[in-house]
Formats: structure tokens, sequence, C-alpha cells
């Protein structure tokens, strides 16, 4: 390829270029580099100090025995193996170890890439395993992504920790749960395994066996409510119809009105008698009933009538075993 010249560009003559000019030759420069008509030969470059530049691996010190290849996390200062079994065991990834060392000596940890693992497979993605491993399978409930596999040798690093504050509860319209969380069914669960959850809970959903278990939160079948000063986290509502004043006990022995406004309309109530038949009676004055089928009754209005004695009696209610608004079920999930 050749090399640009003098003739691409607008050169000083003995007159000052102009600012078209300048702008030009400017704007020439990186077209001519990503044209693929010509060669950039550059012979160096120097320079005294390189500030701010980002260094893909770092140094620590170990606070257990590890071997190159390792997943490992930094805790208090320390590194460590990284592993799936325990939410502290996830806290703090940074990296592969470059090294083979002994606890409490120096370790290389590479936070960009690891080019030295054999069989992995390639744009396949890998978890943090046990024990410092690494799997391809995502683990039920500490899912931390370490990288991706670009080759067979290596693995591109890019962990990612999902953010979501542990005890968050999720609703899904699933009936299987995703990685990373509990179902929300009061299951007492592990204090070590699930130390991150049980420092956010604590013993508020039940203390569990009291030394190696914590109660978690029941939402099976219940519907969420949110906090007011009247309540505490976790407290529970039993069952409740508001009546506004309303009541259902007996009242007695009693008999009801039965009211007509207009003499000229005839009111007419009807009700089966012991035999089963129909008997008509028409609203008549004081506590006459009229047991006629066809008799009318004229008179001033307004007149009221009342029914006869029924004695001591209450009256019942149907309906469902529950109060409930429309719903649509989900399934109520706690983030580890």
């Amino acid at each position: 390829m050749a090399y640009p010249s003098d003739s691409d560009f607008s050169l000083y003559d003995g007159s000052l270029i102009t600012n078209v000019q300048w702008d030009s030759n400017f704007q020439k420069i990186p077209i001519l580099w990503s044209s693929g008509s010509y060669d950039i030969n550059v012979n160096q470059i120097t320079a005294g100090t390189y500030v701010g530049l980002p260094t893909a691996n770092f140094t620590g010190t170990t606070g257990e025995s590890i071997s190159s290849g390792d997943i490992l996390r930094l805790s208090g200062g320390l590194l460590y193996k990284a592993t799936n079994a325990t939410s502290s065991g996830v806290t703090g990834v940074v990296g592969v170890s470059t090294t083979t060392t002994a606890s409490g000596l120096t370790a290389t940890v590479a936070s960009d890439y690891y080019s030295s693992f054999s069989g992995l497979t390639v744009g396949a993605t890998y978890y943090v395993g046990v024990n410092g491993a690494k799997v391809t399978t995502e683990p039920s409930e500490y899912p931390i992504v370490i990288g991706t596999a670009v080759s067979t040798t290596r693995l591109n690093i890019n962990i990612q920790e999902d953010r979501t504050p542990a005890g968050s509860i999720m609703a899904y319209s699933v009936s299987e749960k995703p990685n990373g969380t509990i179902i929300a069914a009061g299951d007492d669960v592990s204090r070590t395994a699930h130390a991150r959850l049980f420092g956010v809970f604590g013993t508020t959903y039940g203390a569990g066996d009291g030394s190696t278990t914590f109660g978690t939160p029941d939402f099976e079948g219940e519907f969420l409510r949110g906090l007011d000063s009247t309540r505490t986290i976790g407290d529970v509502q039993a069952d409740a119809t508001a009546v506004n004043g309303l009541a259902t006990a007996s009242d007695g022995n009693h008999r009801h009105q039965m009211y007509q406004s207009d003499a000229a309309q005839n009111a007419e109530f009807q009700s089966p008698n012991s035999t089963g038949s129909i008997t008509s009676a028409w609203l008549g004055t004081g506590d006459t009933a009229y047991t006629i089928s066809q008799s009318y009754y004229s008179g001033s209005a307004p007149t009221v009538g009342p029914t006869g004695y029924a004695g001591t009696h209450t009256h019942s209610l149907t309906g469902d075993t529950e109060t409930r608004p429309a719903n649509k079920s989900v399934l109520y999930c706690i983030k580890l």
C-alpha cells in the first residue's frame, strides 16, 4: 500500500492556511487511516510516565491454600476460594488465581481473563461452583457469573452478581422458583447457608430450632398489605369482615311492618301456607290481613299493616368461607 502524500493535505505555502483548510486536514486523517488504501508507519512512541492505566491483575494475601485456576473472593483483606454453598462464599468475588500458593502467602489474581484452563465449552457461561471451582449449570441458590469461554483454554472474566437485596419479595407467574430465591412457604432454613438472609430476617418469622435454622415468612394463599404505624413487620391479621353497625344476633319474637304509600295502589303479599299452596293477602288497616283471593281495599293513605308474630328466631347468612376481592394467583419468592 502507499503512504499518504503531501497532495492529500492543504499545506503552508507562505500564506497561512484557512480555518476551512485546517479543519479539512484533521478530517482527512481518520479517513485516510480507515480507508484501507494507506499504511501508517510509526517508528517509535515514548513516554516518561504512564498515569491511570488500569492493570488487569493484582496481588493479595491468601487466607487459605489456593491453586491456579481457583475462583477467588476477597474477605477481610484476604483471598479465599469462592463457593456457592453459602451466601458469604459468593460475596466479594474478584477473579481467578494465576498462582498456586499456601495460606498466608501472596497470590496473583486475574480480573480480565485467564487462559490456562483446559476443556472449556466455547461460548458457555461459567458460574461460581463449590470450593473455588467453576460450573456451567446455573446454581439454584447463589448464581454468580464468572465469565464466558472464548476458547477451550481462555475464560473472559466478567463477574456478575445479582444486587437485589436479600429478603426482597418477588411475585412470579410460573410454578417454579427462579434461581437465587426460595419459595415464601414458611420453611425453616439454615442460618449458615443463608447467612445473608438471616442477617436481614433474624428471628422475625421464627427462631427455627433456636441455633442452626431460622424461620421465613409464609405468603401462600395470603394477600400482602403495606406497613403502617399500627403494625409491625411480619405480624398477621386474622380474617375479618367490616359490618358497619349491622348485627346478626337473635332479635326475639317480633313482626315487621308492611307499608303502602297510596290507597289507590293495592299491595299484594304472597306466601306459601303449611300445605305448600299460595295464599294471597291484601293489605288492610290495623292488624288485619285479608286472605281472600280477590279483595280490594280503599281508604286514606298511608296504610300500615304488620305481619304476624314468628316467635324468637334468627336469620342465617350464606356465602363463601372467606371474604376476598377478585384475584389471580402468583408464586411469592424470597431473594437469598
